[in-house]
């Protein structure tokens, strides 16, 4: 079993620094902007980075699309997907998108994968902040066959970062069901 875990922009593989034990020796962290230039580009790079092993996908925000997309792509391999700040629906905003850099860009031209999260079969955890109006995430995890939401208090967008404990301890209940 292999953890992902896949940043939010504009951060890069760091952001998971506090995360990266959450499953010793078998977590990375990728920096997607190295991957392509897109997300559907970051997908293949990812499953091709862990050698064939089962995985548990975490994405943060943009990593969260990214996340989506690798549970599309190898869906026999991923065991759960978790989502922290993120959404699987797409709302194109090209007079932004064209004036920024290529992370935004990825981030703005991925494709809507909501009825891909409704029929994923297998778990797919959402997290958000409540701070970060927490209601579309909810929806998220009830419209999904084996949904599950948590809201975290006194938190934005980035709930690893702003209240790691939480996010850890959700990670780990997600990484004992999986394995056990």
């Amino acid at each position: 079993m292999k953890l992902v875990l896949l940043h939010a922009l504009p951060f890069d593989g760091r952001m998971w620094a506090d995360q990266r034990d959450l499953l010793p020796g078998s977590t990375i962290a990728p920096d997607l902007y190295g991957l392509g230039e897109s997300i559907e580009e970051w997908a293949p790079a990812i499953v091709d980075r862990t050698d064939g092993e089962e995985l548990i996908v975490v994405g943060a925000s943009m990593g969260g699309s990214c996340a989506l997309e690798v549970a599309a792509l190898a869906p026999d391999r991923v065991a759960a997907v978790v989502l922290a700040g993120a959404k699987a629906g797409h709302r194109p905003e090209p007079e932004f998108r064209n004036e920024v850099v290529r992370g935004v860009r990825a981030f703005h031209n991925r494709r809507d994968l909501s009825e891909f999260a409704r029929v994923w079969a297998k778990p797919l955890v959402v997290i958000s902040g409540d701070q970060n109006r927490p209601e579309r995430a909810a929806q998220l995890a009830r419209d999904a066959r084996d949904g599950e939401f948590h809201c975290v208090p006194d938190c934005g967008h980035y709930v690893n970062l702003e209240q790691p404990s939480h996010f850890d301890a959700i990670v780990r209940s997600v990484i004992e069901r999986v394995t056990a």
